[in-house]
């Protein structure tokens, strides 16, 4: 027997950030598709795509990991996409593109779109949908919608956001206007970066250490600057290990601009500095120490071979998006343009050439630690270092892999070793918790790639966890929040709104709001209606001193509230996959509304005599003796 056919219904998706009105619009025979929002609860026939993703999230983040995988692997002219990029023998710009990075939290944010769409196709498909109306002022998502309906055969309207302002003006050629914004980032960032070239770079060629290191110049600390000893909050104790081991060792530093060393002539100086130093036994260079008029002129050559097959291939990679269910290509549109035409491409091949200039001269390495995002850079390093005959080399993510965070991931596929121009891994990859080493494994890395460190990064909680400390909540009159802000200034606004919001609801309730920015994302406390004490104090301090903690959904730093065991909230966007560390954590409050924030600190303020236990989240050791036996075993390889 045949399954029943569904009854017809009619869709109408609400794409627009008010929740809908509930007369007019909701009916028996209409399901209502939330796009941007959670349930409102005002009807059964109700969808709320970001509920949606979370209840299918395997499936959902599995499939648009397999689509990427296709993507790189779809034949144009009997060859596939990946190997027309082959820039190096056995290497393929395909993995520093956009496309291979992921970040849908910042770079490539209509990633997030995709899902959406892939979410709403996944229900629809069990659906028999006769009509849709779809509410947006959104033009890509309207286009996207157009195909799908096209697609299937069912009526489609638009109303746009009667706020929605048309877009005026002539349209610009963008792959023109990409290409010249390219040539202008490169000759001032030329010019920007002249006094770094060849700082450290004698030194980096004879220099006798067995391991080297791949980090980022940024927030150093005072004492760090005045003492010439380089401690890094990425590495921590680590550089003095290796002191205290009496041995040797390379960094290489990507400089990022901040109020500590604001400029590359103060970069120079402080690398010479921690060179010339008779406390330290360290070889210190930045990427741009390699700036040579060769490694420009090959970079530049590199991009114009790059443009040429962009150009080449570009309707032919369109065509073979044609058969999917949406139309995918117009959201990714930018990502071709910077991947492949724009500044991020022309600064991918210059660290490439860098890269590959770097390893070439350094004397052979034992063993190479690099700060693992998944970043273009990494790979050109991993193939560069493994080409250069270098020995064990080993992926480090600082803070957390959260499960939404698709840099972290692939298509199982991709760790398949067959071919000669695959993924491009480290081998081994340091997790510093078992969450971090279950959300690898989960995702089809190899076991034997896996090793346990210490959280560098995290090691004060190893004495902070050991508290245990009472609150006498019936006592207090006033409360204090501690707000940890997002890097993002988009993710700090959302945050705030909401905080704003759901302290208008607690006008019976005295606190004081305590802020401690990311440091690449300041705020100014006069643009909020209550008190904002702007900090800087370190966090176990302010965990000592506050009742309870809230965070935006992206931020690391939750993971360090929750370590504290204070009462954590996270602000949960629905605009936004969950990239919060702490999804699935039953005992963190993810705050989907005004209400629900309020809700959160009513029954914190109201509780009282309750007892805070510190929580274990990471690897933690005072002595380190995984970090010891890693650097002891590594030299062996």
């Amino acid at each position: 027997m045949h399954a029943k056919k569904p009854k017809s219904i009619s869709v109408i998706i609400w794409d627009i950030l008010e929740y809908p009105p509930i007369k007019g619009l909701y009916s028996t025979h209409t399901t209502f598709v939330l796009w941007r929002r959670y349930s409102s609860g005002n009807s059964l026939n109700e969808l709320s795509i970001p509920d949606y993703i979370e209840l299918n999230s395997d499936y959902l983040k599995n499939n648009y990991l397999d689509w990427i995988h296709e993507l790189g692997h779809t034949y144009v002219q009997g060859k596939k996409f990946i190997e027309w990029l082959e820039i190096r023998p056995g290497f393929s710009f395909w993995w520093m593109t956009a496309f291979s990075e992921k970040c849908n939290f910042s770079k490539s944010i209509n990633i997030n779109e995709i899902i959406r769409l892939k979410a709403f196709n996944h229900w629809a498909e069990k659906q028999n949908i006769s009509s849709m109306t779809l509410y947006s002022d959104r033009r890509l998502l309207v286009k996207s919608f157009e195909v799908w309906s096209r697609n299937n055969r069912v009526k489609f309207k638009f109303k746009k956001n009667k706020d929605h302002k048309k877009n005026s003006g002539k349209k610009l050629n963008l792959n023109l206007l990409t290409i010249i914004q390219a040539i202008l980032w490169l000759i001032h960032y030329l010019f920007d970066r002249y006094k770094l070239k060849k700082t450290g770079l004698e030194k980096w060629k004879s220099f006798n250490a067995d391991v080297t290191f791949f980090s980022y110049l940024f927030n150093l600390s005072q004492s760090s600057l005045k003492s010439n000893f380089f401690e890094s909050p990425y590495w921590t104790d680590l550089p003095n290990l290796i002191k205290d081991e009496k041995k040797k060792s390379n960094w290489f530093h990507f400089f990022i601009k901040d109020s500590a060393i604001p400029n590359s002539s103060m970069a120079s100086e402080v690398l010479e500095k921690f060179n010339t130093s008779k406390s330290n036994h360290q070889c210190h260079v930045t990427i741009d120490s390699f700036l040579t008029l060769k490694v420009i002129i090959s970079s530049i050559r590199d991009w114009l071979s790059i443009l040429i097959i962009s150009f080449k291939l570009k309707k032919a990679i369109i065509y073979s998006q044609e058969k999917l269910c949406f139309d995918f290509w117009s959201l990714c549109k930018s990502d071709w343009q910077k991947s492949f035409y724009g500044k991020e491409a022309i600064q991918n091949l210059l660290h490439l050439n860098q890269i590959e200039y770097a390893l070439k001269i350094l004397p052979k390495q034992n063993v190479g630690f690099y700060l693992q995002e998944n970043q273009g850079w990494e790979f050109a390093l991993i193939n560069s270092w493994k080409k250069n005959g270098h020995g064990t080399l080993i992926g480090v993510p600082h803070t957390t892999v959260r499960y939404w965070d698709l840099r972290y991931f692939w298509s199982p596929r991709g760790y398949d070793g067959n071919g000669i121009l695959n993924l491009p891994l480290p081998n081994l990859i340091a997790v510093n918790s078992d969450a971090m080493k279950k959300s690898f494994e989960s995702s089809g890395c190899p076991h034997k790639m896996i090793v346990r460190v210490e959280a560098l990064r995290y090691s004060y909680l190893h004495s902070f966890r050991k508290k245990k400390y009472r609150q006498e909540k019936s006592n207090k009159k006033t409360y204090k929040l501690l707000v940890l802000g997002d890097y993002l200034p988009s993710n700090t606004k959302w945050q705030m709104d909401l905080l704003t919001q759901s302290l208008s609801l607690l006008s019976s309730i005295l606190i004081e709001v305590f802020f401690k920015p990311h440091p690449n994302c300041k705020i100014d406390p006069d643009d909020y209606p209550f008190k904002l004490i702007m900090t800087s104090e370190p966090l176990n301090n302010l965990f000592a001193m506050c009742d309870f903690v809230y965070c935006s959904a992206v931020t690391s730093s939750s993971i360090d509230a929750y370590s504290s065991g204070l009462p954590l909230a996270v602000s949960a966007d629905p605009a936004q996959v969950n990239l919060s560390p702490l999804r699935g954590y039953s005992d963190v409050v993810f705050a989907t509304s005004p209400e629900h924030l309020a809700k959160f600190i009513e029954n914190i303020t109201s509780s009282c005599n309750i007892v805070f236990k510190n929580k274990k989240y990471f690897f933690l050791d005072p002595k380190m003796r995984r970090w010891r036996n890693l650097l002891s075993n590594t030299q062996n390889l």
